[in-house]
């Protein structure tokens, strides 16, 4: 699900290598960075939900993890929005973006 939003097609990643492959094989740096964004959000959110389970018995569903690293991305955009790399992410993130801060105060 999430390498779609990247490009048109879905990509199983089985080993280590092939993951970092893909991480670092974009030309652009933005492209780059979010990659990274995301691949961190991922593997936390994987590993905080596989605890969770282990040592609570609580488990959740893929489309509340797949929310908490969407959640999670945008608003580590959103924190560092004065960087210049990452004032060029908004684009990618439109909920990070001033949009977001203007719905929020037409509320």
């Amino acid at each position: 699900m999430i390498t779609q939003r990247f490009s048109n097609r879905a990509v199983l990643y089985i080993e280590w290598s092939e993951l970092l492959s893909w991480l670092w094989s974009p030309r652009r740096k933005r492209v780059m960075l979010l990659r990274k964004l995301v691949t961190h959000a991922l593997v936390f959110h994987i590993w905080k939900n596989r605890n969770n389970l282990i040592h609570n018995q609580i488990s959740a569903t893929t489309s509340t993890v797949f929310q908490g690293i969407d959640r999670e991305v945008r608003n580590i955009i959103t924190a560092r929005k004065n960087y210049k790399a990452f004032q060029r992410l908004r684009a990618f993130a439109p909920g990070s973006s001033h949009n977001f801060q203007k719905k929020k105060k037409l509320k």
